[in-house]
């Protein structure tokens, strides 16, 4: 999201990539849980998914197991899916491990950060985050904190730390966080960021990790602020 909005990846988009038709379906409910498109506690309901994106129900059962296994999505018997509910002690406990593992992005990143292709992408972040506009700008100060922690973790190139932290999703977090993000937390945000990317820069693992780690336990405070 480059803008006040994002343009819009349908099932084709995600099908013409590769993905199978439950993968994209489960990409396509993903979204939207995270957009808040579905609340917390909502129930998935098969029928209503398969005529809305005209799929099979194997693929609808697929996409929600997918969604289960990620922490999104609990299944019940005799009720069916349903979008988790996060309580303010379920969500500590999620930060307490996105704290950990966002930290070890940091320093993976920090150790591979003199790699050409990585430096030039680290000073468009310094670029990006240095731009004060960007802090009036709730919804691509949102889009562009997802980019930049994801930009992070590809960096690191550790294939288990990204699956790790896909399962540590917030349902609809995109919602929770603009009710309570205002300019200044922007603001505080976007100076937090560029002391991560100092550190990386300058190729300093525990530097890194260590100011990911306080940034996100600044996140973490207002993440309960929201809870369920």
């Amino acid at each position: 999201m480059n803008g006040a909005t994002s343009p819009t990846v349908t099932m084709q988009d995600r099908m013409q990539s590769g993905l199978s038709v439950s993968e994209a379906l489960a990409e396509q409910l993903r979204t939207r849980i995270l957009d808040g498109d579905f609340a917390a506690g909502q129930r998935l309901i098969e029928a209503d998914l398969i005529e809305e994106f005209v799929v099979g129900r194997s693929a609808v059962r697929e996409a929600l197991k997918h969604l289960e296994a990620t922490g999104l999505v609990d299944i019940k018997r005799q009720r069916g899916a349903s979008v988790v509910r996060l309580t303010r002690e379920k969500l500590v406990h999620l930060f307490e491990i996105r704290e950990r593992l966002e930290g070890l992005a940091a320093f993976l990143a920090a150790e591979r950060s003199a790699r050409e292709k990585n430096q030039t992408w680290l000073a468009g972040q310094l670029e990006i985050w240095s731009d004060r506009t960007l802090d009036r700008s709730e919804r691509e100060h949102m889009q562009r904190n997802v980019d930049f922690h994801d930009g992070l973790v590809e960096m690191g190139k550790n294939s288990y730390l990204r699956e790790s932290l896909s399962r540590l999703q917030i349902p609809a977090y995109r919602h929770r966080f603009i009710r309570v993000i205002d300019d200044h937390v922007r603001q505080k945000s976007a100076g937090e960021h560029l002391e991560i990317i100092a550190a990386i820069q300058a190729g300093d693992p525990q530097r890194a990790e260590a100011a990911m780690r306080h940034h996100v336990r600044e996140t973490a405070k207002l993440a309960a602020s929201v809870a369920d």
